[in-house]
């Protein structure tokens, strides 16, 4: 997923609430002066139960209606969209959607009580070129599959359609993110994850090759 640009001036200006080197975002000082058991009347987790993963949309493949929809929301609720992705070593909590699809009008909701004035907002489009490099790297794979190349094939018809969507706002350092995926983006994710760990190996054979 492409990385957007550095923050750092923007969160060295707000006293470093969010760690420059570990964060995307910056931070409005006005999400940052209430305690947040006032909000704990909206479903954010369970302390210490495993974080939820990416809310599955089934009924559209392509969620690009879904995010003008988040945009004219939040718009509609005089807060401002910072385009930007949040990445995973950033302290954030998950939004559990508890199975309704709307729940992110909640998460919305949310950070206007809190008294955000924008929502960080990242989309994932699937693009020819890099299905087709996908496509590439899996059949140069040592042990090439012919499923996971079929499935890869089987993507390009989602080229130009949008599988992932990201909502984020801070408070005391923390990121509050609301994700949602469709299915083919995340057999996209999965081919991904397998042709990095082929680069891994190859690097790993190439280490021991040069031991002996």
């Amino acid at each position: 997923m492409a990385q957007n640009a550095s923050l750092e001036a923007i969160t060295s200006r707000l006293g470093g609430l969010l760690p420059a080197a570990a964060c995307r975002k910056s931070v409005h000082p006005r999400c940052l002066d209430k305690p947040a058991s006032e909000y704990d009347e909206h479903s954010l987790g369970r302390c210490g139960a495993p974080l939820p993963g990416p809310e599955k949309i089934a009924m559209s493949d392509d969620l690009s209606s879904l995010k003008d929809d988040m945009v004219a929301f939040i718009l509609g609720h005089g807060m401002s969209r910072f385009q930007g992705y949040v990445t995973e070593d950033v302290h954030s909590v998950m939004w559990d959607p508890r199975d309704n699809p709307e729940s992110w009008k909640d998460f919305v909701e949310l950070a206007k009580k809190a008294g955000c004035a924008f929502l960080s907002m990242d989309e994932e489009m699937l693009e020819r070129d890099e299905l087709d490099y996908l496509v590439q790297r899996l059949q140069q794979a040592t042990y090439p599959s012919d499923d996971d190349i079929e499935e890869a094939r089987w993507l390009r018809s989602f080229v130009g359609k949008t599988g992932f969507l990201q909502l984020g706002w801070p408070h005391q350092g923390i990121m509050f993110l609301y994700e949602v995926s469709t299915e083919w983006y995340e057999r996209y994710q999965r081919l991904l994850d397998l042709v990095e760990d082929f680069g891994t190996l190859a690097i790993d054979d190439s280490d021991q090759d040069e031991e002996h």
